[in-house]
């Protein structure tokens, strides 16, 4: 067990924002409660704040256009009482160079979060933009750096894990992914309505799947299912998503609690058409007994079956298809919600997480190759 871990991030967790703020949040929560005495935050790319934000101590923040300074000067005080310390996002890859330089023995980890390069690679081959292409090569080239420095690289996928070990052979990659609280509240059919989708506009696929929905999905199902209307929650959609949405779609930008919608909803759509990482949209629908049909690309790492624990969809017209099965079939809508949270419950858990990082983390602090 680690007495002290120090968490480098490009911001505080914001749980009810994003994906990653989310499983950060629920990362630290495993950590503090399971595996470790004493757990720090150092954020050196937000304002200045006075007090530790959702509960996270936090050892210093700076101001967006600071330099590094704090950073050596806080390590070169503190370092050495880490045991591990996590630098998260390659966003952040400058600090692992500095880690290392002041926190020799510590065991350091690079979690990427999600593989940068791979999505943005992603998003440029279907744009077909070169400069889109030419950014993820030099995000790719940073990405591998921080991982060569790194003792030990946390992915979020067995995919991503496949893709860091052929393009850097010899690294230590393992699979931390995220991390869901399971409801425990029964769920059925009744008389739920909607189609939900939820994504931060910040992030590149959930602007694109949002326009797709927009212009090629909701038109179908406006023929197809008049009564149903879709729903698009998250922070920051862009003014002319609002514009464009016909009738059937609901813009409402970001809500503080999904938990509602969730549990209201008939079912969650996922129709990303790129990315990487696990599409915690996906996980925190199953969660909570919502049934969700998503394309192959948004259940890459969770790995849920068709017709199981998941509807599969990669056109228009199979989505359209499948939202119309789950909205009529209440056996299927039942079977998909029972199955969905057992997986998460097998896989995604806080238990399976605790399993997965207290084995790493022994193994890291003994020096041992992880297995």
């Amino acid at each position: 067990m680690a007495n002290k871990i120090l968490i480098i991030d490009a911001k505080l967790p914001e749980p009810n924002r994003d994906s990653g703020s989310l499983r950060m949040h629920n990362l630290i929560e495993v950590l503090t409660n399971h595996l470790c005495r004493d757990v720090t935050m150092a954020v050196p790319t937000v304002a200045m704040q006075s007090q530790p934000k959702n509960g996270v101590p936090t050892a210093f923040t700076l101001s967006e256009h600071a330099n590094l300074d704090d950073l050596h000067n806080y390590l070169r005080q503190h370092a050495a009482q880490f045991d591990v310390i996590i630098v998260s996002r390659v966003t952040m890859a400058a600090c692992l160079n500095i880690v290392r330089r002041h926190a020799p023995r510590s065991v350091l980890i690079f979690d990427t979060v999600d593989l940068h390069y791979l999505r943005e690679y992603r998003g440029a081959r279907l744009s077909g933009n070169r400069l889109q292409v030419q950014h993820a090569l030099q995000t790719k080239s940073r990405e591998l750096a921080a991982i060569r420095v790194a003792d030990c690289t946390f992915v979020v996928s067995s995919v991503e894990k496949r893709v860091v070990e052929n393009d850097c052979p010899g690294a230590d990659v393992q699979v931390v992914s995220n991390i869901h609280h399971v409801s425990d509240t029964p769920s059925e059919p009744g008389d739920r309505t909607n189609a939900l989708f939820v994504g931060s506009f910040f992030h590149g696929p959930n602007v694109d799947a949002a326009e797709y929905i927009v212009s090629d999905l909701a038109p179908r199902l406006q023929r197809t299912q008049p009564c149903l209307q879709i729903v698009i929650i998250g922070e920051n959609p862009p003014k002319m998503l609002k514009a464009s949405a016909p009738e059937n779609v609901a813009v409402l930008g970001h809500v503080e609690d999904i938990t509602p919608f969730l549990r209201h909803s008939r079912l969650s759509i996922a129709p990303l058409r790129f990315g990487a990482g696990v599409k915690g949209k996906v996980l925190q629908s199953m969660a909570e007994g919502l049934p969700v049909v998503a394309t192959t690309i948004a259940n890459e790492g969770i790995a849920a079956t068709h017709n199981r624990e998941i509807m599969i969809a990669d056109t228009a017209d199979e989505t359209a298809a499948a939202i119309a099965a789950v909205t009529a079939d209440d056996d299927l809508w039942q079977r998909l919600s029972d199955g969905g949270r057992a997986l998460v419950r097998d896989r995604f858990s806080f238990a399976a997480a605790t399993r997965t990082l207290d084995r790493i983390l022994n193994s890291c602090i003994a020096g041992d190759t992880v297995s």
